[in-house]
C-alpha cells in the first residue's frame, strides 16, 4: 500500500529521486545499525541523511510544496530519538552478563548433599539437586563453587570457608 500511494504521491507531487534514495539510505542505516557493532555510527549517519532527504523531497521552487522547518526538525528529532534508543537499548542488551542457562551457573555456590568425588555425587543449586564432580572429595554439608557444566553433569570445587 506505501509503495502504491509513493507511486502516486509521485505523479501529483514534483518530488526530488535524490531525496527519496536519502530518506530510503536512512532507513537503511537505521536498520543495519540495530544489528551491526558501529557504536551509533550508522545512526548519526541516517539521521543526516533523512535531514536532507526530507529538505530535499519536494521541489523548493514552488513555495505551495515546500516543507516548514518547523516540522523538519522535529521529525527529525523524533525519528532520532527513537532508533538511538533502540539501539542504545540493544547495545546494552548485548553487554549483558547471562541471567539463565548454564552460563549463569559457573562461579555460583551449591551445597553438597551427597559425598562428591572424582566419581561424582550431588550438589543442591537453586533448590536443584545437580550430579557433580569434584578432583578433591568433599563431604555433605560444605558449600562449592561451580567452575564448569559438562551436559548436566557440573565439575565444581571446594570454597574455603572461614570459621569465626
Amino acid at each position: 500500500i506505501a509503495v502504491l500511494l509513493l507511486l502516486y504521491m509521485s505523479s501529483v507531487l514534483p518530488m526530488n529521486i535524490a531525496g527519496l534514495a536519502l530518506i530510503g539510505l536512512a532507513v537503511a542505516l537505521f536498520v543495519v545499525d540495530v544489528f551491526a557493532p558501529t557504536h551509533g555510527i550508522l545512526t548519526v549517519g541516517g539521521i543526516v541523511s533523512f535531514f536532507l532527504g526530507s529538505m530535499l523531497l519536494f521541489d523548493r521552487l514552488d513555495p505551495v510544496y515546500r516543507i516548514s522547518m518547523a516540522f523538519l526538525v522535529p521529525a527529525t528529532l523524533v525519528t532520532a530519538a527513537f532508533f538511538l534508543f533502540i539501539v542504545g537499548s540493544g547495545l546494552r542488551a548485548q553487554f549483558l552478563p547471562a541471567r539463565v542457562g548454564r552460563e549463569s551457573m559457573v562461579g555460583q555456590l551449591a551445597k553438597v548433599e551427597t559425598s562428591i568425588g572424582a566419581d561424582g555425587g550431588m550438589v543442591l543449586y537453586e533448590g536443584e539437586l545437580w550430579s557433580a564432580m569434584c578432583d578433591t572429595p568433599v563431604h555433605p554439608g560444605r558449600e562449592v563453587e561451580i567452575v564448569e557444566t559438562k551436559g548436566l553433569r557440573l565439575k565444581v570445587r571446594p570454597v574455603n570457608t572461614k570459621e569465626t
